[in-house]
């Protein structure tokens, strides 16, 4: 262009389109900003208890592509570890005793050791059908394995298959013993013993007085 200057050309801005009143009716399902764009929804952690319900969906399905555990199967006999079971035992082995289901003790400590233990309590032990001890000549070795239990449920009359009896254990080492005998244990851990050492468990519970018979085909508590 001769003898001028060179002026470029402005670009007019062009006005924004006035925010549609569909967006700002009340009850209107997404949020906005001042320019019309939808705002990303905030991630709010839901509660319940007091724990994230995200964490417990992981623990359900965590639980639920685990295998199952194992049913619990009816019993006929019942042996006692009596070394750590007290709280809530005598309760147990009265009402066993009056509903006539046999009962008896399979326990790793010598007969001096135990008879310290129980001098206190004759009477309460005249109720079991018998009492099978560490050093009893036929227990050739001692938990893990299954030598005590096998030995005290042969002396039983008649002798119970492995499979109806359920043995009551407080360590990890009788609860090896028990299975490898082939039968179910209910363990009552030290309430400091590692939980991975109570998982062979065939039931776990923290104390005597949360056993419910009827879940072992026994005659529930009046």
């Amino acid at each position: 262009m001769r003898g001028g200057r060179y002026k470029p050309k402005t670009k007019t801005k062009k006005k924004p389109p006035p925010p549609s009143k569909e967006r700002h009716r009340s009850g209107s399902a997404q949020a906005h900003t001042t320019q019309g764009f939808p705002e990303a929804p905030k991630a709010t952690p839901l509660l319940a208890g007091g724990r994230c319900c995200c964490a417990m969906a992981a623990e359900s399905a965590s639980s639920s592509s685990s295998a199952s555990p194992r049913p619990l199967q009816p019993v006929t006999h019942l042996l006692f570890d009596m070394d750590g079971l007290l709280l809530g035992v005598e309760k147990l082995i009265r009402h066993l005793h009056q509903h006539n289901i046999p009962i008896a003790v399979a326990t790793s400590s010598s007969r001096v050791t135990f008879e310290m233990k129980t001098s206190r309590h004759k009477d309460f032990f005249n109720l079991f059908h018998h009492i099978v001890l560490g050093d009893d000549p036929e227990v050739k070795d001692g938990k893990p394995q299954p030598d005590v239990f096998i030995v005290c449920a042969k002396r039983f009359n008649p002798p119970p298959l492995p499979e109806k009896c359920l043995v009551f254990e407080d360590a990890p080492n009788g609860v090896k013993a028990s299975l490898t005998a082939g039968m179910q244990v209910v363990m009552i851990p030290d309430e400091n013993l590692d939980k991975e050492l109570t998982k062979e468990a065939t039931l776990v519970l923290h104390s005597m007085n949360e056993f419910k018979p009827e879940l072992f085909g026994l005659p529930p508590f009046d």
